[in-house]
């Protein structure tokens, strides 16, 4: 038998080696019956000595035109012999591209429409998918039409068959997006499909296949609440001092100051456990509230990927754009009905000192404060605000989630980030800003119903958010909606920066526990 170097595939310009994540499955036995294939004459192979082999393995190629087009293929140097490198280089192809496509078939039906192979292709995350698509086409319209070229029956999906004689002729140059889509082309590309299938049972003869899991490797469901819940609990412990600062300012007096007056009026008054006023409170809320936000905003945002004709890879988009904010609206309001109860707690604990003595409540936990509620007030006390939280509750979510998740796609897809702190870094900074920015108004009159007191009339202030919006835009000026910016902002893009950067860790820690590789 000639010698030779290792079986290896040579470098491409386009594919990344380690990019597609699929190996061969080449012991010294296999590598040998491959050199005999190719080499047993110390040359190549011309058509004719091609077939002649597959007869002889007990295969057999029935049209003369699938053999000169298989022949075609695999002869990339065009000098009309078949090199043991360049079989190795068709076969890579063929497994490189099942390995995308199965990648591709989330449902794993065996065929995938024409737009999500085109969307996953423009935006994919592999390098050598990107890279081929990119230099394909200039748009991801004209790449879609170059898909559907290859959709051999015309049924609208692409199958794995068709899929690599697409994938093969883009690698190689062999279909660009300025190739007349005429009779010829389609012609000849139904004849490359079934001259790669002929390959594909070489393949298997050989044992060349690509060594790719059935289904991907993925957490529980549960783990989504799990890191929310814990990225929540950890991001705040860095930002409570600066909660309970902007719920001061919140209700103090028009002309008290800003932050920094405040924090010294609550180190001046209580010393440093002043800071921690309303803790237990808040990391309960961060535990339920938190938890339920962003757990069923990840269950209801990839339940609604899926109907989008993009799949994923469409996410970024408009549509996905619509989806997400639709997602982080229910998620936030169902969380804020939960949680509501927790919410009135904390305001209260956080502004007690602010009482007079004899007015005081003087909670001790939140646990406490919970049973005083509903003892003195009745169990419909800890929903008093109700309208108001949820608002808050669906106008942070949409903002605060959606922006995150768009913002962290877009940079992925656009700029190339990849997955690490930079990325979620970036993507958490627009997403506090746009949270700090639409939800303040909300927040002011959410503590302002959940803080009132009856009148001696037994009348409340206000009568709902609205209610407490106007009233303090008639009576203290539009700005006071907004009194506390300062302090909102550092304690709301701080712990979205925080929350999301502790989210993240969380589920990495997660995905490598059930075996999840990142993307």
């Amino acid at each position: 038998m000639p010698g030779g170097p290792p079986l290896v595939s040579r470098p491409t310009d386009f594919t990344d080696p380690d990019a597609l994540s699929f190996e061969y499955a080449v012991d010294k036995p296999v590598e040998a019956r491959l050199r005999r294939l190719v080499s047993d004459k110390g040359r190549g192979l011309s058509t004719a000595e091609l077939l002649a082999k597959f007869k002889a393995l007990g295969h057999a190629v029935d049209m003369p035109e699938d053999a000169a087009e298989l022949m075609r293929l695999i002869d990339l140097s065009g000098d009309g012999q078949i090199e043991l490198s360049e079989l190795v280089e068709a076969l890579r192809d063929q497994q490189a591209a099942k390995t995308s496509f199965a990648r591709m078939d989330r449902k794993k039906r065996g065929y995938v429409s024409v737009a999500t192979v085109s969307n996953d292709m423009w935006c994919s995350s592999q390098p050598a998918v990107y890279a081929v698509a990119r230099a394909t086409a200039p748009t991801l319209e004209q790449l879609a039409l170059l898909v559907e070229t290859y959709d051999d029956n015309g049924n609208g999906f692409i199958d794995e068959a068709e899929f690599v004689a697409m994938f093969a002729d883009f690698r190689h140059g062999r279909m660009s997006a300025a190739r007349e889509r005429s009779e010829e082309a389609r012609t000849r590309i139904s004849r490359s499909i079934h001259a790669w299938s002929e390959l594909e049972w070489l393949a298997d003869e050989l044992g060349l296949g690509a060594k790719t899991a059935p289904h991907a490797p993925s957490a529980p469901a549960w783990t989504k609440f799990a890191v929310a819940g814990l990225g929540g609990a950890s991001g705040w412990l860095v930002v409570h001092p600066l909660d309970v600062a902007k719920t001061r300012a919140q209700l103090a007096e028009k002309g008290s100051g800003g932050l920094l007056a405040t924090l010294g009026r609550i180190y001046r008054a209580d010393g440093l456990k002043g800071f921690a006023a309303g803790l237990s409170a808040a990391l309960t809320r961060q535990l339920t509230y938190t938890t339920a936000r962003i757990g069923l905003y990840d269950v209801f945002r990839d339940s609604a990927q899926r109907m989008l004709p993009g799949g994923e890879s469409g996410a970024n988009g408009a549509a996905g754009f619509v989806l997400k904010l639709g997602c982080g609206l229910s998620a936030g309001g169902i969380a804020a009905v939960l949680s509501c109860p927790i919410e009135v707690a904390l305001v209260r604990m956080q502004a007690d000192s602010l009482l007079p003595p004899d007015q005081r409540r003087g909670y001790r936990h939140v646990g406490h404060a919970l049973v005083s509620i509903f003892r003195a007030e009745g169990v419909a006390a800890g929903w008093r605000g109700v309208g108001a939280t949820v608002g808050r509750g669906m106008l942070v979510s949409m903002a605060q989630l959606t922006t995150y998740d768009q913002a962290k796609g877009m940079l992925k897809a656009q700029l190339r980030f990849k997955e690490g702190v930079q990325l979620h870094l970036s993507a958490a900074i627009c997403s506090g800003f746009a949270y700090s920015a639409i939800s303040l108004p909300v927040d002011s009159a959410k503590t302002r119903l959940q803080h009132q007191r009856p009148r001696p009339d037994g009348t409340l202030p206000f009568r709902s958010m609205w209610h407490a919006m106007s009233h303090t835009a008639r009576t203290e000026g539009v700005s006071a909606l907004w009194r506390g910016f300062p302090a909102y902002f550092a304690r709301g893009g701080g712990h979205t920066v925080c929350m999301f950067l502790c989210v993240e860790q969380y589920r990495r820690a997660f995905d490598r526990l059930y075996g999840v590789n990142p993307t």
